[in-house]
């Protein structure tokens, strides 16, 4: 897996990553109440397609690495948090 910097990765990728940048403050936006964290990374990775069987392309998405304030760091698309409080 390749690495882009910021400006690639919003380039690439169909989805804007404007959204978010290193060391703004998110939570997850599911509605559930939860710890905050803080972005640490937000890159471009290869995925799997569609899940159907005869679709073996793998696209471009956009990822946000998140350091949670309970110790834990996860990856998660940019439609999945929000800008905390």
């Amino acid at each position: 897996m390749s690495r882009y910097n910021r400006e690639d990765a919003v380039t690439d990728h169909k989805h804007s990553g404007d959204k978010f940048k290193p060391n703004d403050r998110v939570k997850r936006s599911n509605g559930t109440s939860g710890c905050c964290g803080t972005v640490k990374d937000v890159r471009a990775e290869l995925t799997a397609g569609r899940v159907e069987p005869t679709h073996k392309e793998r696209e471009k998405h956009l990822m946000i690495t998140v350091a949670w304030d309970n110790g834990t760091i996860s990856s998660f698309s940019p439609e999945a948090l929000e800008a905390a409080k």
